[in-house]
């Protein structure tokens, strides 16, 4: 049976709806489409033909920050927008060394609400407290691309975990990956965001 190679071909390519394969495997019903390495994958985070120079944006830009954007350049990430410590002023000139060093076409300090509008992935790596407290809420999930990816590894209170679960189950936004969820470890199986596909 073919099932096997299938889900080793869906799970090697960077962004795919595995929940997709998974509902259907357990169904054993396939689509009635042909079946193609690409069926079951959600939009490309990386450089493509709809998208051939895509934006990461960063809530926070310290040393994780810089080790991400790294990680990201062989997908073809052309710019790098990003939200810093306010009392810190930007710095044009070390921005101008990180696109040098990683041959990006801009890297730019910015507002939130053009982080949001302008990145096809938005990874929250800011530190917790009072200042960054859902740094992420409704009114910025509701300008990001339809087809963007938010990531939260720095803190959970970061996202107001209640305008991410409406956003994803309205479709403002394609996915969330999360490490970290406000109100961990008190998590359960019937929070909303543990119930949702996306």
């Amino acid at each position: 049976m073919a099932t096997p190679r299938r889900k080793v071909v869906v799970a090697r390519n960077l962004g795919s709806d595995v929940m997709s394969l998974l509902n259907n495997h357990s169904e054993l019903e396939w689509p009635a489409f042909v079946w193609s390495p690409f069926g079951f994958c959600g939009p490309q985070i990386s450089a493509n033909p709809v998208n051939p120079k895509p934006t990461a944006g960063f809530i926070g830009f310290g040393r994780i920050a810089h080790a991400t954007l790294t990680r990201l350049i062989p997908f073809g990430f052309a710019r790098c927008l990003y939200t810093g410590n306010p009392a810190t002023p930007p710095n044009a000139d070390a921005d101008a060394k990180v696109a040098e060093k990683y041959h990006l076409e801009e890297v730019r300090r910015t507002d939130l609400s053009e982080l949001a509008r302008e990145s096809d992935v938005v990874f929250a790596l800011a530190p917790g407290g009072s200042s960054t407290f859902h740094i992420v809420d409704e009114a910025f999930l509701k300008q990001m691309k339809k087809t963007a990816v938010l990531v939260n590894t720095g803190r959970g209170t970061l996202i107001d975990s209640d305008a991410l679960a409406k956003a994803l189950q309205e479709g403002w936004l394609y996915g969330a990956g999360l490490d970290v969820v406000e109100g961990e470890p008190g998590i359960t199986q019937d929070h909303p965001l543990v119930k949702s596909p996306k």
